[in-house]
């Protein structure tokens, strides 16, 4: 079925006269006579025939740029035999002025490829003519690769009112080549409108003269020099209804993102508008272990996201917070990690985790708080702050001692379980797609053991793990805003708490905003895209 997908404008900017057809129709196609034709699903030609042939579709006076557009189309070569032929035979698909009643032998202007017998063998020739037949196109440079039984891709571009090239592909992303001519065309190669394919034949001494096929899936985009141009082309913002099957979509905006990874720098925005934001504390650090004591893991950094926060033309001050440090002693908790702020968002630094035989065991408050220590007593875990993180989950004791997971954005930090041997896994952080990757941040830190125990993991956002039994230290945490691990049940040896990783801050704004800024470690872009919102 022919459809214009510009479809129905319902908002925004119209779209460029994209034309495609997949041939389950014979609508808005002429054939001259009966065998060259569109044959559902596809476009039938035959270079065959005791007659000059074609089939043709009007665009439209007016509907084709005069310098630049592109033709794609699956080219499926079903049968080839030049036994007996000296020249001619002639299959040419691409755009003309005239329309397909207009043979090759005819004066007119084209642009396109043809697959023509010279020298007693078929050769893809780029075709060109300026009020002249298609028959001076024998004098073009043929392809190297030549028409066999085959299932090409071919992509025709006007790049200039003076350039155009012809590309053959392999597959149907039209990513690879198997080669491109690029050649030139008059100026006045101008007014076309018409696709078409038209077939004759020439100068034969035997049977064999077989070159037919079919096209299938045909594009056209004008006004463009590349398919992406074209993409690029529609409106941001706009929405459209697609003709032949009724869904609705939308332009999703072109974002710039400014991402903050040091402190001490500054947003500094020109005009206003909304932005997005993240804000993502520094983790906390690890506790240290003690004899029997295995420290609890770091809670998270405050996890905080928004939109449409409003910006105005000012510069914004931006603190991202630094990772806590883990404990090197069993009488002192992990450092809480340290506040991130953009303007008014203020995310808490993480929960430090609670050291062998430090505050009873109990760890601090924080974004997430910090996992509690396995010592004798509350051993409780820290409190996250609402709407940021959660809580560290609580230290155990006797017959088996281990740390309690820190907390993470995403869930509370475990608390280990009598008789798994295990101890408390930190909680995941959550995901954000703000710089265009979904990316998990502000995971807890998992909880030491004494022996041969398993540690807790570290949750999903970069935790740290807890140490291993007898001498193990937490691991630092990764990524952005987690919690160190917690250390070994050991006062000996290498039984230290892990260090939480630092926060991070990053803003995003639609281009259509009314915003410029500048500022950040990295300043990037998120490329528009179509979305489908429904089918009516």
């Amino acid at each position: 079925m022919a459809t214009y997908h510009a479809g129905k404008r319902i908002q925004g900017g119209t779209v460029g006269t994209t034309f495609s057809d997949d041939f389950s129709s014979t609508t808005g196609w002429t054939a001259v006579a009966s065998i060259v034709k569109v044959i559902p699903p596809a476009l039938h030609f035959d270079g065959q025939r005791e007659s000059i042939e074609g089939v043709g579709y009007d665009l439209g006076a007016g509907n084709v740029s005069d310098t630049k557009w592109v033709l794609r189309a699956k080219y499926d070569v079903t049968a080839e035999d030049h036994t007996g032929l000296t020249s001619g035979n002639l299959v040419y698909f691409g755009l003309s002025d005239v329309n397909q009643g207009t043979g090759v032998a005819s004066n007119q202007d084209f642009i396109g490829l043809g697959a023509i017998v010279s020298s007693g063998t078929y050769k893809y020739h780029p075709c060109e003519a300026v009020n002249q037949n298609l028959l001076v196109s024998e004098n073009n440079s043929p392809f190297a690769h030549l028409p066999v039984v085959e299932t090409i891709y071919v992509e025709i571009i006007r790049i200039s009112s003076t350039s155009y090239s012809v590309e053959l592909f392999s597959d149907p992303s039209y990513s690879t080549s198997i080669e491109k001519e690029t050649d030139t065309c008059d100026a006045n190669t101008d007014n076309l409108r018409y696709i078409k394919c038209v077939c004759g034949y020439g100068a034969q001494t035997g049977l064999g003269n077989l070159y037919q096929g079919n096209i299938y899936d045909l594009e056209f985009y004008n006004n463009v020099s590349s398919v992406a141009e074209a993409n690029s082309k529609f409106q941001l913002g706009s929405r459209w209804e697609q003709t032949d099957t009724r869904t609705i979509y939308h332009k999703d905006d072109e974002y710039k993102v400014h991402t903050f990874t040091t402190t001490g720098q500054t947003f500094n925005v020109t005009g206003s508008g909304d932005v997005e934001y993240l804000v993502v504390a520094g983790g906390a650090g690890g506790g240290h272990g003690g004899s029997h004591e295995p420290g609890g893991g770091g809670g998270a950094g405050g996890f905080r996201t928004g939109i449409g926060h409003a910006v105005t033309a000012q510069n914004y001050a931006i603190t991202v917070g630094a990772g806590g440090a883990g404990s090197l002693t069993a009488s002192a908790n992990g450092a809480n990690g340290s506040d991130s702020i953009f303007g008014t968002v203020t995310s808490n630094g993480g929960g430090g985790a609670a050291s062998g035989t430090a505050a009873s065991g109990h760890a601090s408050n924080g974004g997430s708080g910090g996992g509690g220590s396995a010592i004798t007593g509350s051993h409780i875990g820290g409190l996250g702050t609402s709407g940021q993180g959660f809580t560290g989950g609580t230290g155990f004791r006797a017959p088996d001692y281990e740390g309690g997971g820190g907390g993470g954005a995403g869930e509370v930090g475990e608390s280990p379980i009598s008789g798994a041997s295990r101890g408390g896994n930190g909680g995941d952080g959550l995901q954000s797609s703000i710089n265009g990757t979904a990316t998990y941040y502000a995971g807890g830190g998992g909880g030491g053991v004494e022996y041969a125990e398993t540690p807790g993991t570290g949750g999903r956002g970069g935790g740290g793990n807890g140490g291993v039994g007898n001498g193990g230290s937490g691991s630092n945490a990764t990524g952005y805003g987690s919690g160190g691990g917690g250390g070994d049940n050991r006062a000996v040896g290498n039984a230290d708490g892990g260090n939480g990783s630092t926060g991070i801050v990053i803003i995003r704004y639609s281009t259509l905003s009314g915003i410029t800024a500048t500022g950040g470690d990295t300043v990037t872009t998120i490329n528009s895209a179509w979305i489908e919102e429904r089918a009516v």
